[in-house]
This record gives C-alpha cells, structure tokens and sequence, in this order.
C-alpha cells in the first residue's frame, strides 16, 4: 500500500483515523441537521451552525489527503501527490504551525 509503511500497526492506526473521519463526520451531520430544526431566529444558533459547518475541513482533508497521497506516480506529477497531500493535511491538524515558526511572534 503506497504512502503507508509496511508496518502492521501502521495499518491498524491509518483504519482508525479513517473510521473516526467519518464518525465525526456524521456526528457533525447530525449536530447540524438539530441546530437546522431549531434554529429559528436565533442570532446564537446560526453562529453555532456556522462553526458546526466548519468542523467539517480537517475529516474531509484527513480522507482527501489520504486518498491522493495513494495515487501512483504519473507524467503530470513525477513526485506523486504524497507531499501536498500531507500538507493540504497537517493544515487542520496544527493551526498554530505560523505561531511555532515565528511568523506571529511579532503579534504581541
């Protein structure tokens, strides 16, 4: 299996990730389809979907990333896809990469 590594336990974490993507994902389908039925005119509940519909980036790039980083070398992409791929990943997964690099500390 390409952008794996042949290890069995690596296989096993890389199910569970993928198993959790999509619990989580129908978790916030459900969390949205409530807030929807109840939202009314409610000024706090439409904020509070809107953050529910943004929950949905880091399982979906977690399982896009997955899957493109999976794809075979070809013309087009001589490198394969598993560089952006983890990067299109780790985006969700670390939010404060710009804050550790140094890029905000002059924020402060």
């Amino acid at each position: 299996m390409r952008g794996v590594p042949a290890k069995p336990e690596a296989q096993s974490e890389l199910k569970k990730a993928h198993r959790l993507a999509w619990v989580t994902l129908l978790y916030n389908c459900s969390a949205i389809a409530m807030l929807f039925l109840v939202m009314g005119g409610s000024q706090a509940v439409k904020t509070e979907l809107v953050g529910e519909l943004l929950s949905f980036i880091p399982p979906v790039l977690i399982l896009v990333g997955d899957r493109i980083s999976r794809r075979e070398l070809n013309e087009r992409y001589p490198l394969a896809m598993s560089e952006r791929s983890v990067r299109a990943t780790s985006v969700p997964l670390s939010p404060c990469s710009a804050w550790d690099r140094g890029c905000c500390s002059t924020a402060l």
